[in-house]
């Protein structure tokens, strides 16, 4: 995903408000002492909460529309100017599937800004992504003998990617590991195997250009 410069200030921005907002908590609304700008950008369990609060369907998925309106209800509580079409562009930036939604990987790659001077957690990102890709028609064969009528289930999930692990020789990181089985959205304690691996396409749409 290439951001121009605008685009990343403006994530970066958002991102702090996105702290703000989370660490306020129910006195959001009644403080006003305290201005977004002594706030860091948010961490990943902050962009997870907004992304889940976000989703109002609950789908799995953030419509761009579902992501303009929370961003824009976010700015208009600050009482910040910020102009929509530059949201909308950075959202259509971010959604590198194209699908017009925003996967929770999708979301977290735009909006994770905690150090923009440090790449190591978008590394970290990078390589979970593309080792699930680079090794999926094996996990889809995996997922289809473990699991239950195509469904995995989120220990299923850990196993596998932490076996993954293995294979790669540690590439990957235990922590964000989890941090991606406990953003899936289950229903009744599973996830469709390929819906779940179809949540990697991101990288799989960025190599094409390579």
């Amino acid at each position: 995903m290439g951001l121009t410069i605008d685009q990343t200030d403006l994530a970066y921005h958002l991102s702090t408000l996105i702290s703000s907002q989370e660490k306020r908590g129910s006195q959001f609304h009644k403080t006003r002492s305290k201005r977004a700008s002594i706030f860091g950008p948010a961490s990943g369990g902050t962009l997870m909460n907004f992304f889940l609060a976000a989703d109002v369907d609950g789908d799995g998925y953030m419509s761009l529309q579902e992501a303009q309106d929370a961003l824009k209800q976010l700015a208009e509580a600050e009482h910040l100017q910020i102009e929509m079409e530059a949201i909308r562009e950075l959202l259509q930036a971010a959604d590198i599937t194209g699908a017009g939604t925003l996967n929770y990987l999708e979301f977290l790659r735009c909006f994770d800004r905690q150090d923009p001077k440090c790449l190591t957690h978008k590394f970290i990102l990078d390589t979970l992504c593309f080792q699930v890709w680079l090794h999926r028609n094996a996990l889809s064969g995996l997922f289809r003998y473990i699991g239950n009528n195509g469904h995995i289930s989120k220990s299923q999930i850990q196993w596998a990617l932490h076996a993954l692990n293995k294979i790669t020789d540690g590439k990957l990181d235990d922590a964000n590991i989890e941090s991606i089985v406990q953003s899936v959205m289950y229903s009744e304690g599973t996830v469709v195997a390929e819906e779940f691996l179809h949540s990697f396409d991101i990288v799989d749409h960025e190599v094409q250009f390579l």
